[in-house]
């Protein structure tokens, strides 16, 4: 597991890298993290700690700007009359929160 997080930094050149899956445009290095965190899904599924993988800080602080900041970028995309901003939150806020994750499961 250590080894894939690894090759997400070895990768991130391939930000460039653009195309669209499902007409929704994305690039190399974010397929490469939804399949890095699909492949623990099922590893901490297999291994019955999907509660590690999906843990936050306990830290009362840590835990409160966390769900703060979700709540804020979720309801800044919702009051955006646009779809880009559901791209922005995705890049910015989801995909940073996915390797926030997995750092901290492994």
């Amino acid at each position: 597991m250590q080894h894939l997080i690894a090759l997400l930094a070895g990768i991130l050149p391939l930000y460039l890298v653009r195309f669209e899956v499902f007409g929704v445009p994305t690039n190399v290095l974010e397929v490469a993290l939804y399949g890095i965190f699909i492949y623990a899904l099922v590893h901490a599924y297999t291994k019955k700690g999907m509660r590690d993988l999906f843990s936050i800080p306990r830290e009362k602080l840590s835990r409160a700007g966390f769900w703060l900041l979700l709540l804020g970028a979720a309801l800044s995309a919702a009051l955006n009359p646009t779809l880009r901003a559901f791209g922005i939150l995705r890049g910015w806020f989801f995909d940073p929160m996915l390797l926030f994750l997995l750092i901290r499961y492994i």
